[in-house]
């Protein structure tokens, strides 16, 4: 069971000192990296990468390559503290399946004139 996660903070991450992770559950094209990049660009590093205490990347990889393909230096992130290396693992399973679930509602955004191809 979690420890009490009520303390989450965001704090900047140098890049150089974040670590790839072995168990990495995705893997993205250079075209999804590009997309992501120019989503940075537009609107600015809004989600924090999440990091294990050793700055291992637990989620968020996708954005730590699209800030190093802008040139940045830094990202936000937030560093696990309360859970196991195992317990850990399990989150990252679990988030990544949730990220996949659902139905994007594009018909609805299109009546308020927002389109998919204006970030691609």
């Amino acid at each position: 069971m979690a420890k009490d996660n009520t303390q989450i903070v965001v704090n900047s991450v140098t890049l150089k000192d974040l670590k790839a992770n072995p168990k990495k559950m995705k893997k993205y094209t250079e075209h999804e990296i590009s997309i992501t990049a120019k989503v940075l660009k537009r609107f600015g590093v809004v989600l924090p990468v999440i990091i294990d205490k050793s700055k291992q990347i637990i989620l968020g990889d996708h954005l730590v390559q699209a800030a190093e393909k802008l040139g940045l230096l830094e990202i936000p992130s937030i560093e696990i503290k309360h859970l196991s290396e195992d317990e850990i693992q399990m989150f990252a399973l679990a988030m990544n399946k949730i990220l996949i679930m659902g139905e994007l509602q594009l018909e609805e955004l299109k009546k308020n004139g927002f389109s998919i191809q204006q970030l691609i």
